[in-house]
C-alpha cells in the first residue's frame, strides 16, 4: 500500500475543481448578465426620456 493508484483521485480532483471554478464562472457571468442587462436598459431609456 505504499502508491495505491494516486493519479486517479488526483485527476478526478483536478477534473471536479475544474468544474466548480467553470460553474462558479458561469454562474457570476449569469447573475452579471441579469443585473447589469436592465440597469442598462433603464440608463438607456432614462437617457431617451430626459433628452428633449
Amino acid at each position: 500500500m505504499t502508491k495505491p493508484a494516486s493519479h486517479l483521485p488526483a485527476t478526478l480532483t483536478a477534473l471536479a475543481s475544474i468544474f466548480m471554478v467553470a460553474g462558479l464562472v458561469v454562474l457570476s457571468w449569469w447573475v452579471w448578465e441579469q443585473a447589469i442587462t436592465p440597469l442598462l436598459t433603464a440608463l438607456i431609456w432614462l437617457h431617451v426620456i430626459v433628452q428633449p
